[in-house]
């Protein structure tokens, strides 16, 4: 507590108080006078009581010829500990302060204090949640496994939420499961590629892994896509102040195996610059798909028709190099046009 500086002429030779504070959340071990004030104060008196969640004092000079308390200290000091281990804060309240009769300062409104418990943030206290591969690469349809280890370093986690995003409409999780026994998946949802699981934590040190099932669905072709952490949060009362994340790049690459004709005179894809258009020509009258490919081998384009003449509008489509598949039951023929 402090009041400011005191000088001789205000005239203080004593005064009493009570604190009122909540005990459930924090312990007051003992009043303190030194460097105080009250350090110079003939008696002093101090009742720390729990049970009636209050601090009461009393410092005076008995002595009428003793000169008065002066100085640019506090008037008292409180020392005192945290007994949550969750951060929180908590209201100590100055209920009343009497001074002797002869102190001549006024008295203003007493001002309360909070108490602040954080989290300290320290180098050790560390989530990490890291996928043990860069990459997974599938050179077929179908479904591959990857790994995601978590770890608090040792660091007390009780729960964890960790939500997963995938992006890339050719790939899907199947599958989530723990590999050990020292987590269990309370729950999971998904929702537009976002995938969210609920964690606890069976003796509140983190670690161990997640197996993540990944199913591949494209077929002939390049295609890309990632696995990501989006978000990782702990308990309320967990000390995590920092994360460690990765990402996994998701890539599929299926060669082309069917019998393909190059050239045909019987077929044309050409550019046209005037209308900013595609066109095909053929003489198949069969059901056939015309698929559409940029330079980097990703799709652009999907037709399925009976048409022998195609118009396709490439105004969305930037100059370049452009590889143009025509496949029907007979054959598949590839074209090379370039946009100018």
């Amino acid at each position: 507590m402090t009041i400011g500086k005191i000088t001789k002429a205000d005239s203080l030779f004593g005064y009493n108080f009570e604190i009122k504070y909540d005990p459930s959340k924090i312990k007051f071990n003992f009043v303190s006078t030194f460097g105080t004030l009250s350090e110079f104060f003939e008696i002093k008196q101090f009742t720390i009581s729990a049970a009636d969640s209050a601090i009461y004092g009393t410092a005076g000079h008995l002595n009428p010829f003793l000169a008065p308390v002066e100085g640019d200290l506090p008037l008292l000091a409180l020392q005192g500990e945290w007994l949550g281990d969750c951060f929180d804060t908590s209201e100590v309240s100055l209920s009343y302060i009497a001074f002797t009769e002869e102190f001549k300062k006024d008295i203003a409104e007493p001002q309360n204090a909070t108490v602040e418990a954080t989290i300290a943030d320290k180098p050790d206290r560390k989530l990490t949640v890291l996928f043990s591969d860069t990459e997974l690469i599938f050179d077929q349809k179908g479904a591959k496994q990857t790994k995601l280890v978590l770890s608090s370093n040792g660091k007390k986690v009780t729960n964890l939420q960790l939500d997963l995003m995938l992006n890339g409409s050719s790939f899907d999780i199947t599958s989530v499961n723990t590999v050990g026994d020292n987590i269990e998946i309370n729950n999971i949802t998904k929702d537009n590629g976002l995938i969210k699981l609920e964690i606890s934590v069976n003796n509140q040190v983190l670690h161990d892994t997640l197996a993540i099932e990944v199913m591949n669905n494209s077929d002939i072709g390049k295609v890309s896509g990632w696995l990501s952490i989006d978000n990782a949060i702990v308990g309320h009362c967990d000390c995590i102040t920092q994360y460690e994340i990765n990402n996994l790049e998701l890539v599929s690459e299926i060669p082309d195996t069917t019998t393909v004709v190059e050239g045909s005179d019987e077929t044309t894809a050409y550019y046209s610059r005037n209308c900013d258009c595609i066109t095909v020509r053929t003489d198949n009258n069969d059901e056939k798909i015309v698929r559409i490919y940029d330079i980097n081998g990703k799709m652009i384009y999907l037709e399925n028709t009976y048409e022998k003449h195609i118009r396709i509008n490439a105004e969305k489509f930037a100059r370049g190099i452009y590889i143009v598949e025509i496949d029907s039951k007979a054959e598949k023929i590839i074209k090379n046009l370039i946009k100018y």
